[in-house]
C-alpha cells in the first residue's frame, strides 16, 4: 500500500482569536487521487458508456447554467471512478492522528463539485475519502472507503500509517449520497453523519440539512420531526435560494457552498472534539446559527 499520487494543494490561512468555522482553516490541503488501491468497487453504468449521456441529461433537468453543468459532470480522463479521492491537510503533525469522514456524491457528480466544501473540512484537520463513484448507493462504496482507511492506517509501509482516528469516524452525502450516508450510518466505526438533501434522519448523532425549492421528499417538516424523536441531532433549512433552474435548492451545496462550509465543519468539530468555538454554532439560544434567521432557520437537541 505505498504512497499515493497527489493531486493539488489549497492555501489556508492561521485563524486569530476564536475560530470562524465559515472560513478556512489553519491547514493547507491537498488532494491525493487515486488512492485505495486493493478496495476497488465496481464501475458504475452511469461511470461509462451510455450512462455519461445519461448523466448529461439528469443534470440539465434542474435547469441551470448549460456551460456550468456540463463543467460539473464531465469526468477528468485521470479520475479513476472505482478507486477514491483524499483531502487531507498537506503537512501531517508528527504523531497527531486526525479524523475522518467519508463522503458519498449525488447522482452523476464528482468529488470536485463538492471541493469547496470537502477542502474545507481538510482544512479545519479532517480527512476526507470521497468514492469517485457517481453511483454511491451501489456496492457500498462509502463503507469501503473507510475499510481501505483503516487498512492504510495500520500500514507501515502507506504514507497514512497511524495518521487516522479511528474513533472520529463520520460520514457525509448529498442527495443520492445523503441517502448513501444514512445507510452507511449503520456502521459501527461511523459515529455521525450529516445530511444534504437526502433524508431527514439517521441511527447516530445526525445534522440534516435542506432548504426552500429543494425536491419535495425532503420537506421542513420531516426534519423537525426526525430531529424531536432524535437523541441528539440538528436540523438546518436555507431560505434566499437564487431560484437559477428548477429545484435549485437541491443544490445549495453546489452552488452556494459558502453557505453550508462553516455549519459542516463546526459540525464535526464539535462531535468530534467538544470544540469551543465550534459549540457556539450550534448549542444554546444565542449560537451563531440561531441568529441568522433571515438567511435560515435552524433546531437542534441534545447537543
Amino acid at each position: 500500500m505505498g504512497a499515493a499520487g497527489s493531486a493539488g494543494t489549497a492555501g489556508a490561512v492561521a485563524p486569530q482569536g476564536p475560530v470562524d468555522f465559515s472560513q478556512m482553516g489553519p491547514h493547507a490541503v491537498m488532494r491525493d487521487q487515486p488512492v485505495g488501491e486493493g478496495f476497488e468497487y465496481p464501475i458504475a453504468s452511469s461511470d461509462t458508456g451510455d450512462g455519461v449521456a445519461g448523466c448529461q441529461s439528469f443534470a440539465s433537468s434542474f435547469g441551470g447554467d448549460a456551460s456550468e453543468t456540463s463543467t460539473f459532470i464531465t469526468i477528468p480522463p485521470d479520475l479513476k471512478m472505482n478507486m477514491y479521492s483524499l483531502y487531507r491537510p498537506a503537512q501531517l503533525e508528527e504523531g497527531k492522528k486526525y479524523p475522518i469522514v467519508t463522503w458519498g456524491n449525488g447522482t452523476c457528480a464528482l468529488p470536485e463539485g463538492y471541493g469547496t466544501l470537502l477542502k474545507h473540512l481538510a482544512s479545519h484537520g479532517i480527512f476526507v475519502i470521497a468514492a469517485n463513484s457517481r453511483q454511491v448507493g451501489q456496492n457500498s462504496v462509502m463503507t469501503k472507503a473507510l475499510d481501505w482507511a483503516f487498512a492504510a492506517n495500520k500500514d507501515p509501509e502507506s504514507p497514512y500509517y497511524q495518521r487516522i482516528d479511528t474513533e472520529k469516524v463520520g460520514a457525509a452525502g448529498h442527495s443520492q449520497g445523503g441517502a448513501a450516508t444514512i445507510a452507511a450510518a449503520s456502521d459501527a466505526r461511523i459515529k455521525t453523519v450529516i445530511i444534504f438533501n437526502g433524508g431527514s434522519s439517521a441511527p447516530k448523532p445526525f445534522f440534516t440539512i435542506s432548504g426552500d425549492r429543494d425536491l419535495p421528499f425532503v420537506t421542513i417538516s420531516s426534519m423537525k420531526s426526525a430531529v424531536s424523536s432524535a437523541a441528539k441531532a440538528a436540523w438546518l433549512w436555507y431560505h434566499m435560494i437564487p431560484e437559477r433552474g428548477s429545484f435549485d435548492g437541491h443544490l445549495t451545496l453546489i452552488t452556494q457552498p459558502e453557505r453550508v462550509v462553516g455549519p459542516s465543519a463546526a459540525w464535526f468539530k464539535y462531535i468530534f472534539d467538544n470544540d469551543p468555538d465550534a459549540k457556539q454554532w450550534l448549542v444554546g439560544s444565542s449560537c451563531k446559527l440561531c441568529g441568522m434567521t433571515d438567511q435560515l432557520e435552524y433546531g437542534a437537541k441534545g447537543l
